[in-house]
């Protein structure tokens, strides 16, 4: 009799472990759903737990969270109740509860066994971690999107600046050819004019040159190669590529010849060209 007796028992206590871990399996079976919302998962497992109690035809569930509350067609609130706080990152948002309708014998927490304690209690932490784990993914959904919307933003002004780069360029490009028409157009005829006078003839040549310099990029191309050219220095070197010499390099910036001559030295130091046989305006025009 004893050992028919432990039998029942061993299997009373084994099918109920059974419903427990149908209960859990259940739960995670609502949760592989991508797409399931946290109103179906809840009202499922709900119309779950029921099943996993020992009186089961006795037993209905509700749960609440966040004011809304989810519960099995047969619920009733009576005084025979189990329940698990539902926390989401620590904090309480919601309760997991099974009812019983009638009174039944005394046990581990009232009518309740200590397994359904602790399955009740395991139900409230897995749907705290599912509705953490649903946070999560809208945020991440949020920053996807955000993300998205900046990488567009910055594609368009990525693509405007292109186009007022383009237009800077199409605009000094017009300037410089501006710049040109009206030197062939006013300025040179005259200065030919004055090259009628000998004596003024090489001055007139340096004004030439000076004048179509505006169009070039010498002085910052000078400035880009780190030459570390003085003032003075790239105004000689602007007279030397004119094929201006010494003497008239002198008698123009009303300095000595032998000024001249040191300003050249400098300049083909800094040019690296001392020990160079390098004839200097040719290798200015070409700089």
């Amino acid at each position: 009799m004893r050992n028919k007796k432990r039998d029942k028992e061993l299997l009373h206590r084994l099918s109920e472990r059974v419903k427990e871990l149908n209960c859990l399996y259940g739960l995670s079976r609502l949760c592989e759903d991508p797409g399931a919302s946290l109103e179906k998962i809840f009202q499922g497992i709900t119309d779950l737990l029921p099943a996993s109690w020992q009186y089961h035809n006795i037993a209905c569930a509700r749960i609440f969270y966040e004011g809304k509350a989810y519960k099995t067609k047969n619920f009733k609130e009576t005084k025979w109740r189990q329940s698990a706080a539902i926390k989401v990152f620590n904090i309480n948002k919601g309760v997991a509860e099974v009812y019983y309708l009638k009174e039944r014998p005394r046990c581990y927490d009232g009518p309740f066994l200590k397994e359904e304690k602790l399955l009740i209690d395991a139900v409230g932490r897995q749907l705290g971690k599912i509705v953490e784990r649903k946070n999560m993914e809208i945020v991440l959904k949020e920053s996807r999107s955000q993300l998205e919307k900046q990488k567009m933003s910055l594609e368009q002004k990525n693509a405007a600046l292109r186009e007022i780069i383009e237009q800077i360029e199409i605009d000094k490009n017009n300037i410089k050819e501006s710049i040109v028409a009206n030197l062939e157009e006013t300025v040179y005829p005259i200065v030919e004019k004055l090259r009628v006078k000998k004596e003024a003839r090489k001055y007139v040549d340096l004004l030439k040159h000076h004048l179509g310099a505006l169009t070039s990029s010498f002085r910052s191309r000078v400035k880009k190669k780190n030459f570390k050219m003085t003032p003075r220095e790239i105004e000689i070197c602007n007279m030397i590529k004119a094929n201006l010499a010494n003497k008239e390099i002198a008698q123009f910036l009303n300095i000595s010849l032998e000024t001249v001559e040191t300003h050249r030295r400098n300049i083909r130091t800094k040019l690296k060209l001392s020990n160079k046989k390098l004839n200097l305006a040719s290798y200015l025009q070409q700089l």
